[in-house]
């Protein structure tokens, strides 16, 4: 893991997270498909932390 050998911890950016919802605002079945994939994403990197400890439960999400 590159932060065991630097000692950084590292930042995940996602732009334009909203540009899909956006572009599917008069179709709703795929709205809520993309919400739940990003929904899906989000919780994953909640979870990541440096010391492999899930940040919060997936219950809380």
């Amino acid at each position: 893991m590159a932060a065991e050998k630097t000692g950084l911890r590292s930042v995940v950016l996602i732009d334009e997270y909203d540009k899909p919802l956006l572009d599917t605002i008069s179709n709703p079945e795929l709205q809520n498909h993309i919400k739940v994939a990003v929904f899906k994403l989000v919780a994953v990197m909640l979870w990541l932390t440096k010391d492999g400890k899930r940040v919060c439960p997936m219950n809380a999400l």
